[in-house]
């Protein structure tokens, strides 16, 4: 019996992954416009798949792992095939001939051709056809391109590893391959660094694939003998050559010297090499305070800009190489820390201009990353909290509770200790108290420990502590979170069908509003070219890369017909003014304000509101 999917049972699986693996009948249905009817008789084919089950609450997933496996399975479908082996052809292929060997009509093999074709355009690549044959016209560097963007297309939701790619290029030991490589790298003293592993053994062994298919690369300009990454690639070529007994060109050898760059790295973190200096260093600085200078972020990143300077180093070197890292990264800190993915966004444009480079998103990701832990180390932490500690000095128990305290929250805690037979109370306010004796204090939480403060009185204080912060957190960004919204700029327009329409209307209601001038407009387009806003095929949350608003406010737009976002369509719009002096409390409304809108359940009721104060007291949830 067969387990194959249709497109209506993949969505339905799909929908389920964004409800977190569980969703009522009703609102799977209104999702995918069909009827109860039809989904019921969609569930019970899964259900005998062994995919989905249900109780009184709805549907749920069984087995996440195995629905993704399936469904990546179904996605590698005839025309990934056909597509695979006009890749690996190193000349024309008969179009009757390759019908055949798939088992497919000409037409139909013709009609998968045109597919093809679109998709290899994007990579400057383009099918010829001549005398009934087909091939595949484009640079070899394309090609690879290519092959790589395939294989990641066919391992959406498991990490790169060697089994996969065993699977992928069966008629080679991809085992042996991958030794070679390691073994070339350590023999020399170097090592890969772990962020670049995959995404570098995944480019290198689709380089020795293609070579042993006898596809070799023109040399490449400009390549310097004397680097430690030609060094590499020279042993690494040696050693294939040796054990798969493959003639390499020096063409071949300069294709992998520039894979290593960038990517490699000595014990001791010494960069290999000779121009890297500390006016490099001094420049990033640089560009570094122009950027945190325009988000108004007063940081401390003078321990922390070395580090950055060598991974932006190593990222000079990857693009003028044209190779680059591909990751998950950029799209976890786009979703779990927008606002910090922002500001790498702005840095990356400025490295682009002062370095004459593009940075794709995935290096983004990376560039997000030290952004983060510079804007995380160096910021003032003001989630502090009050405690009042009741307690003796007897058998100086006051002070054994304060250091065990102060040990584990000294960053947070303002701590005052009283002795239970004074009569003076602290006059800061007090979020709460702990009490080595028994008391009541209206409108306090109370904590009563033990003189000796053990484990499972210290787990409870802690808990106490991180709720109270979580709550204070919320408290104050819901009350920001309101001021952001008027009425007078709430819509739902199902006539706005584009981006250029949506973020031409809202930006022209807050022009009309007074909040921002005419300029903002373009702005807003300007930060469009350089990362898209757009998150989860949902939902868009457009910004102009000035901060000038004499007000931060957040105009809404809703078509639940679909507005298309680049390649995707979205049902919700929500375009933002900053105001400089609300950056730092912007940054976690707009962080809390993502994360939010990924719960699809809540999303899903978001558009279907019909007032502001409907849509921002199911934001605040």
């Amino acid at each position: 019996m067969s387990n194959t999917l249709s497109e209506r049972q993949k969505k339905i699986l799909q929908l389920l992954m964004k409800c977190h693996g569980r969703a009522s009948g009703r609102l799977l249905a209104e999702n995918m416009n069909i009827s109860l009817r039809t989904l019921t008789s969609e569930m019970a084919e899964l259900k005998r798949m062994a995919l989905v089950d249900s109780d009184n609450a709805g549907y749920k997933i069984i087995d996440d792992e195995s629905s993704l496996q399936l469904m990546a399975l179904e996605d590698t479908d005839l025309r990934q095939k056909i597509l695979r082996r006009l890749l690996n052809a190193n000349q024309a292929i008969d179009v009757d001939e390759l019908a055949d060997e798939f088992y497919v009509s000409t037409s139909s093999l013709r009609n998968k051709l045109k597919e093809i074709n679109k998709l290899i355009c994007e990579n400057d690549l383009q099918l010829i056809y001549a005398h009934n044959t087909v091939r595949i016209e484009g640079t070899e560097l394309n090609k690879r391109f290519m092959i790589r963007k395939m294989i990641y297309a066919d391992f959406p939701s498991r990490m790169m590893n060697i089994d996969n790619l065993a699977d992928y290029f069966h008629d080679m030991d991809i085992s042996s391959l991958y030794t070679i490589v390691l073994s070339s790298v350590e023999a020399n003293g170097y090592y890969i660094q772990d962020a670049y592993s995959s995404s570098l053994s995944l480019n290198l062994i689709i380089g020795l694939y293609r070579i042993s298919q006898d596809i070799h690369t023109p040399k490449l300009k400009d390549v310097d003998t004397d680097s430690i990454e030609y060094k590499l690639a020279s042993e690494v070529c040696h050693r294939y050559t040796k054990h798969f007994n493959k003639t390499v060109t020096e063409g071949d050898i300069a294709y992998i010297t520039s894979l290593f760059c960038g990517q490699v790295v000595h014990p001791n973190r010494e960069p290999p090499y000779d121009s890297y200096d500390f006016e490099f260093e001094t420049k990033i600085s640089s560009i570094l305070a122009t950027t945190f200078e325009k988000y108004m972020l007063e940081v401390d990143y003078a321990s922390m800009v070395h580090n950055l300077s060598l991974h932006i180093f190593d990222l000079i070197k990857r693009s003028n190489s044209n190779n680059f890292v591909s990751t998950q990264i950029h799209s976890t800190m786009k979703q779990k820390c927008p606002f910090i993915y922002d500001v790498a966004v702005s840095l990356a444009k400025q490295l682009e201009e002062v370095f004459h480079i593009t940075i794709p998103d995935d290096e983004i990701g990376f560039l997000s990353v030290h952004i983060g832990f510079i804007i995380e180390n160096s910021m003032d932490n003001d989630q502090y909290i009050d405690i009042l500690l009741i307690a003796n000095h007897y058998q100086g128990i006051a002070e054994h509770i304060q250091n065990k305290l102060l040990e584990r929250h000294k960053d947070i805690l303002r701590l005052h200790v009283m002795d239970p037979a004074s009569n003076v109370v602290p006059k800061q306010n007090i979020d709460f108290v702990i009490s080595t004796v028994p008391l009541e204090i209206i409108g306090k939480q109370i904590i009563n420990i033990s003189p000796f403060f053990d484990v499972v009185e210290r787990a409870q204080v802690d808990e106490a502590i991180a709720k109270y912060l979580k709550e204070k957190k919320l408290r104050r960004n819901n009350v920001f979170l309101t001021s952001c919204f008027n009425p007078a700029l709430f819509f739902i327009d199902e006539t706005i069908t584009t981006k250029q329409e949506a973020i031409q209307f809202l930006g022209q209601k807050m022009v009309d509003f007074g909040i921002v001038q005419q300029s903002f407009i373009d702005s807003v387009f300007e930060r469009e070219k350089l990362s898209p806003t757009c998150f989860f095929d949902a939902f868009a949350i457009p910004h102009a890369l000035t901060m000038d608003a004499k007000k931060t406010i957040i105009s809404v737009l809703i078509n639940e017909k679909g507005i298309q976002w680049d390649d995707t369509q979205i049902k919700l719009c929500l375009l933002i003014a900053i105001q400089k002096e609300n950056i730092l409390e912007f940054s976690n409304v707009y962080n809390n304000t993502v994360y939010a809108l990924c719960d699809y359940e809540r999303l899903n009721r978001l558009f279907k509101c019909t007032t502001s104060a409907e849509f921002v007291n199911i934001l605040k949830q």
